[in-house]
């Protein structure tokens, strides 16, 4: 994997990507009742998509599951993906089971070994 940095993003993609996620988290601990769908893995892939380990960490500290499915990915499956290594350490940390496979038959482990 690719070390992940925010190198390609300039300073106004950086602090849109980080306004964009504090939006999210403080609309999460405002309405109690999104919190509901911890099995959801949208916020966390969301989060992984834009590269935030915050995002990843506060969905993680308001319960969302490590290692929810959306079907086709996990988060963990999706971090390996995009090559974003402190989140895939976040993850992995935090109970996500790299062996779990998703709807295709494929496994984060399978993916990071690409």
């Amino acid at each position: 994997m690719d070390e992940d940095t925010d190198e390609h993003l300039g300073p106004e993609e950086r602090s849109l990507r980080d306004a964009f996620v504090r939006s999210i988290t403080d609309m999460l601990d405002a309405e109690p009742y999104l919190r509901t769908y911890k099995t959801s893995a949208f916020p966390l892939l969301l989060f992984v998509w834009l590269r935030s380990i915050e995002g990843v960490e506060r969905m993680l500290e308001l319960g969302f599951y490590a290692d929810a499915n959306e079907d086709i990915w996990t988060g963990l499956y999706f971090a390996c993906l995009k090559g974003h290594d402190r989140i895939v350490s976040l993850l992995l940390q935090r109970g996500a089971e790299p062996s779990r496979k998703s709807r295709r038959g494929t496994n984060a482990l399978m993916v990071a070994a690409e």
